[in-house]
């Protein structure tokens, strides 16, 4: 671990004041070379410190994100975060009217054909439990492989280390959604300490990325007030959205808005940046479809969108038409863009609804495997045809799938592993390097894959792989790997979306909830931490 210095000049720093790299210790661990020549001076960029003159690529394509993104100012978050409480008002009022809006709520229920498979699986005993509270408590070896055996307790639960620790970035908006500011009672001291905290505020962008967080935070606080004063009328209900408004609100939805601010100011191509945000919605959101359809939550994206939300029903074609959509906006940024910071953001998510203790990842998507167009005798050659769209080529106006898209260029070949995987580990500067990137993948695609296609729930083969994912990323980050670890979770969660289609799996899995947030909202208000 790394021993910082504090700064000793307390004075304010101005806006866009560069670090003093000498005073601030920064941590500089071992960069294996790339597979593709993409630089990244995004977390630990030594020429980037070192003044060197670096010309960020400009992304094809983003049309609608361009406009809505502008100068990517302070200026725009703050009016766009204006649009998203408007938004967000009007959709929550709207639950207890009965008049049609234009941004309004509607009933949802299951297709007969999806009501009838729920209501078998459920019979036959294949039951999603309930989700866990996501506050477990990292173990020991975690803590200490991290260097965080000392943190305050809101930074040492998984969902934590796993999200923004990996990360490596302030996202604590996040957890209060989350329900962190009910659990830990430092957790507001902590936020307030964060953001005057001389250190990060004498680093690139600290000053702006406190007050993006401080903008992301006003629109979290005034959801979970908004949703409190509603929640007895939500129920079943989704939101109708138009585009603008699902790309609007789903930035504000991401809660990670200090680094969006940073990836800005470095000079970023802001229209990518906001793409790569907005997507974290439905990455978090696809795992959670089914448990989402009966809960008091309103905003949920793939819901939301105009096939499902304007005639309230939830088929299969209509399911696999919007995962679709869906998986084709996140496609260049998991491959050709995997070195910018959206897609290390949105790479970790995978990961995440693994070891956070909330989402159990491996048993929705072990449920729901069957339904999901990977069971045995797949067609191997479709499943290659990885494909992509923009948001705004994938959904129309009116936040309807448009049923674009084009093929992916320079695709991987869909092995297992692919043959870039295959071509990163043999890039590996060592052989200790290799094999740790090998067992990292193994961790998060090979065993995975196989206990969901097996079909037989496992309470010990889930808890062993969650264990042995966190050691893996763990392991890995301790060794410095950090473009390594980018590009392999960036390919294993394109994987995911595309070629294994676990993600998939995972969403019809959620249809079999046993149904514990019914007319709940999906916050934790529990005063005890659960240990792991």
């Amino acid at each position: 671990m790394v021993d910082y210095e504090s700064p000793t000049d307390t004075t304010e720093p101005q806006l866009l004041s560069p670090p003093d790299s000498a005073k601030l210790g920064i941590l500089r661990p071992v960069l294996g070379p790339p597979i593709t020549q993409i630089p990244a001076p995004y977390f630990w960029g030594k020429d980037f410190e070192a003044g060197a003159e670096f010309h960020y690529p400009v992304a094809k394509g983003y049309d609608i994100e361009r406009e809505l993104m502008g100068d990517g100012s302070l200026g725009v978050f703050e009016e766009l975060g204006k649009e998203a409480v408007g938004f967000l008002e009007r959709v929550l009022a709207s639950s207890t009217m009965t008049t049609n809006t234009a941004t309004t709520t509607q009933q949802q229920q299951l297709a007969p054909d999806m009501q009838a498979w729920r209501d078998e699986q459920l019979a036959a005993g294949r039951v999603l439990p309930a989700k866990g509270s996501g506050i477990g408590i990292a173990s020991a070896d975690i803590l200490a492989l991290f260097g965080a055996a000392e943190f305050p307790a809101p930074l040492t639960t998984n969902g934590t280390l796993f999200g923004s620790g990996v990360l490596n970035m302030l996202i604590g908006a996040f957890y209060y959604e989350h329900g962190y500011h009910r659990v830990f009672p430092d957790f507001e001291p902590l936020l307030r300490s964060a953001g005057k905290d001389a250190r990060a505020m004498a680093a690139f962008a600290g000053p702006e990325r406190r007050a993006a967080v401080e903008i992301g935070l006003r629109y979290i606080r005034a959801k979970v007030t908004l949703e409190e004063k509603h929640k007895a009328s939500l129920a079943h209900l989704s939101a109708r959205l138009d585009r603008r408004e699902s790309m609007v609100l789903y930035l504000f939805e991401s809660s990670i808005l200090g680094p969006t601010m940073e990836a800005n100011l470095r000079g970023w191509d802001k229209a990518a940046v906001m793409a790569d945000w907005v997507f974290s919605t439905p990455a978090t959101d696809v795992v959670d479809v089914g448990s989402d359809l009966v809960n008091s939550e309103v905003l949920k994206s793939l819901l939301n969108t105009a096939d499902v939300a304007v005639p309230g029903l939830v088929s299969e074609p209509i399911l696999r038409r919007v995962y679709d959509a869906m998986a084709h906006t996140c496609c260049r940024m998991f491959t050709h863009r995997w070195a910018e910071p959206g897609s290390r953001m949105d790479a970790c998510l995978y990961h995440w609804h693994f070891v956070n203790n909330r989402h159990n990842f491996l048993r929705r998507a072990v449920l729901g495997y069957a339904r999901s167009r990977r069971p045995p005798g797949y067609d191997q050659q479709q499943q290659q045809q990885q494909r992509e769209a923009d948001w705004g080529e994938a959904f129309d106006k009116n936040y309807h799938t448009t049923g674009f898209s084009r093929v992916l260029e320079n695709a991987c070949d869909g092995g297992e592993p692919c043959n870039q995987i295959r071509a990163r580990l043999a890039a590996a500067r060592t052989e200790e390097h290799r094999a740790q990137l090998e067992l990292l993948w193994h961790v998060l695609v090979t065993r995975p894959t196989e206990y969901a296609r097996a079909g037989v729930v496992s309470l010990a083969c889930e808890e062993g792989i969650y264990q042995d994912v966190r050691v893996a990323l763990a392991k890995t980050y301790a060794l410095g790997l950090v473009d390594d670890l980018a590009f392999v979770i960036a390919h294993v969660s394109q994987h995911a979306w595309q070629v294994n289609r676990l993600y998939e799996a995972a969403m019809f899995g959620s249809f079999l909830d046993d149904g514990a947030l019914r007319g709940r909202l999906d916050q934790t208000d529990q005063e005890s931490i659960i240990r792991d």
